[in-house]
């Protein structure tokens, strides 16, 4: 005999997955797909993430060489010597602790933000795809489980 046929998921009011977080097997969507409902201030933001990710992942290996110069140091014969190219390079190791933290800040700030924005817009979106559906339409699925999938 034949194998069943898999049950295929049911659309939802605007034409997308259904509600319970289940997309159908597909293609990948694509980067310009995904953000569609961007605006200006959230390319400028995403460019503005981008910039501190660049950043920080520059900070470790940048790390790595300071404390290797710290280490290089113990090596000189001068004391003051050594002590003045320890407390300047470990300094620079507190600068690049900060430049991190506030790197890492303003990415997880951009990021977000984005992100929220863009959830707000497809589900204002959504919400004006149920309204111009039919009654019998939101009879038929319930309300309760519309409001939901909002």
């Amino acid at each position: 005999g034949e194998a069943p046929s898999e049950a295929k998921p049911a659309e939802s009011a605007a034409g997308t997955a259904p509600p319970s977080g289940t997309a159908p097997p597909g293609k990948p969507v694509s980067l310009r797909d995904l953000y569609r409902f961007a605006d200006a201030s959230d390319w400028l933001l995403l460019t503005l993430g981008l910039v501190t990710v660049v950043i920080s992942g520059a900070n470790q290996p940048a790390q790595l060489f300071v404390f290797g110069r710290i280490l290089d140091n113990f090596n000189l014969v001068d004391r003051s010597e050594i002590q003045a190219q320890i407390h300047f390079f470990a300094l620079m190791y507190a600068v690049l602790g900060v430049t991190l933290f506030v790197t890492m800040s303003l990415q997880i700030s951009c990021f977000s933000t984005v992100a929220a924005k863009q959830v707000r817009r497809i589900r204002a979106n959504y919400f004006a795809a149920l309204l111009r559906k039919s009654p019998a339409f939101i009879d038929e699925q319930g309300g309760g489980a519309l409001a939901t999938s909002v």
